[in-house]
């Protein structure tokens, strides 16, 4: 299902981006998406948007201490300096999910648009050097009204055999750790 998102989103990465972390945020992500699909039996449009992030809100030192600890997945973008500030993307591909379940490139959605969903990831950049990665997912029901999205965190850590999720706030997953 997302190998061709994966093909697509490699051919961006530089040297310093691990693409296994990106094609398991990928399929981590688009798993959660799916049962949020199935679930609500959307017959809107739904779009993906995927991109890379180098600025990460980082001086107030939040983290979220299970798995060791982490560095808490906020950017600059939104509610500007706080947590919940989205990721902003240095670059991003969007993609249209078809009626049969499969993901193709596409032009990116429109946010003033009523009737579509829009899930949205932040993979970190420079995650070649880095054991551990914190990536931002996003899914936006109703693009208009913020208060129908849903923010949803992953935690990372690279081992001897490759990326391994830790912990996410997905509703079928539960924390394993808190927010300091």
């Amino acid at each position: 299902m997302s190998v061709s998102i994966i093909n697509h989103l490699t051919d961006r990465l530089t040297s310093g981006d691990d693409p296994q972390i990106w094609k398991i945020a990928v399929e981590t992500f688009l798993d959660d998406v799916e049962v949020k699909i199935q679930e609500s039996s959307f017959r809107r449009p739904v779009y993906l948007v995927v991109g890379c992030c180098s600025s990460w809100l980082r001086p107030h030192q939040t983290r979220f201490s299970g798995g060791g600890g982490f560095a808490w997945p906020a950017g600059y973008g939104g509610s500007r300096y706080s947590r919940t500030g989205l990721p902003e993307f240095d670059w991003f591909e969007s993609f249209l999910r078809h009626r049969r379940g499969e993901w193709g490139r596409s032009t990116p959605p429109r946010l003033r648009k009523r009737r579509q969903v829009i899930a949205r990831l932040a993979v970190p950049a420079r995650t070649a050097r880095h054991s551990k990665a914190s990536v931002h997912g996003l899914l936006m029901e109703s693009p208009r009204k913020q208060e129908k999205s849903r923010s949803q965190l992953y935690f990372f850590r690279r081992s001897s055999t490759g990326w391994e999720l830790i912990t996410s706030n997905f509703s079928q997953r539960g924390w394993s750790g808190k927010l300091l």
